[in-house]
């Protein structure tokens, strides 16, 4: 599995290093370049850093501000603004959903695992810490 050799940990806490991640497979012509939908508060996320580049990593400081190139943005992602999109994802072809998770007691990630559950060509991954005793972590120790 492509995630066993990440350099980035699946309990990553911030998502722009996942982003980072799947930008720079697609790119290399690792996994398939399909579209990568950003729902949530993982888009504000995006803003703040992209807004306020003197507060990160000089590395990432140096591609934004004097490279013109932003880490955080890529051709292959969409943001997700309404329910009627998160319907058309749902019904779409393959993709990759980077949603904030909620626990799975609300917001985006409920919606999108109520429409792919029971398909057995997608996955969840759980991304981020998950409180012991809610629905994130039931369904995660339950398959």
């Amino acid at each position: 599995m492509i995630f066993n050799e990440s350099p980035v940990s699946l309990w990553e806490l911030d998502g722009s290093k996942i982003k980072r991640y799947i930008d720079k497979l697609i790119s290399k012509g690792i996994i398939d370049k399909v579209p990568v939908f950003i729902d949530g508060l993982i888009s504000e996320a995006t803003a703040i850093h992209t807004a306020n580049p003197d507060f990160l990593s000089s590395d990432l400081r140096e591609k934004i501000l004097h490279q013109g190139k932003n880490p955080f943005l890529s051709e292959f992602f969409t943001t997700v603004t309404s329910q009627e999109e998160r319907m058309d994802i749902i019904k779409g072809g393959p993709c990759i959903i980077m949603a904030t998770s909620g626990m799975l007691i609300g917001g985006p990630s409920v919606q999108y695992l109520r429409g792919i559950a029971q398909d057995q060509d997608s996955s969840l991954i759980f991304v981020s810490y998950q409180v012991s005793g809610t629905n994130s972590t039931t369904d995660a120790r339950s398959g």
